[in-house]
């Protein structure tokens, strides 16, 4: 029986993305999403549904954590990308 690690190929590399952009994107849809649904909220309480609208609450909050958050690391990258090329 032939070995099957042996006959796998190597990983390819990690696909460059703009997180920033996507975590931006992101955070802004759940903002117009609450916005979208906050007119509703009478209704939403009559259907014991207001979850909806704190839901996207959360996401919005969340994503405004995920923005720092990956801020935060590409300036880290980039900082070690600076140290190792001197």
């Amino acid at each position: 029986m032939k070995d099957r690690k042996s006959s796998l190929r190597p990983a390819p590399p990690p696909i460059e993305a703009n997180e920033v952009a996507i975590t931006t994107g992101g955070t802004i849809l759940w903002l117009v999403a609450f916005v979208v649904l906050l007119p509703f909220h009478s209704a939403l309480s009559a259907h014991h549904a207001t979850w909806w609208l704190w839901t996207c609450l959360c996401g919005a909050a969340l994503g405004a954590y995920g923005i720092h958050y990956t801020r935060a690391r590409r300036a880290a990258l980039a900082r070690k990308r600076a140290a190792s090329d001197s």
